[in-house]
């Protein structure tokens, strides 16, 4: 898959809200503790899948989300019938 290197454009910015960035970390720690499609780059160029070590304790980002999601979506209904 080609990528885009040279045209591309990043940006950094302050996440100065501490709960936004507690919810950045929650993201973050999710995807990396995803096992479900998980590939390893080797040193030779090679990708090897992972196997999770105990199957019925792997973690996947997507499904994570989804209840993060979901979550949300019930308290802010619960603010919203509330207020």
């Amino acid at each position: 898959m080609q990528r885009n290197l040279d045209h591309r454009i990043e940006v950094l910015v302050p996440v100065e809200s501490a709960r936004v960035r507690q919810e950045i970390h929650a993201v973050l720690d999710s995807a990396f503790e995803d096992d479900t499609n998980a590939w390893v780059l080797d040193a030779d160029g090679d990708w090897t899948r992972v196997v999770p070590a105990k199957p019925a304790k792997s973690s996947s980002h997507h499904e994570t989300m989804m209840r993060r999601s979901l979550k949300r979506a019930r308290r802010g209904a619960r603010e919203r019938r509330a207020g």
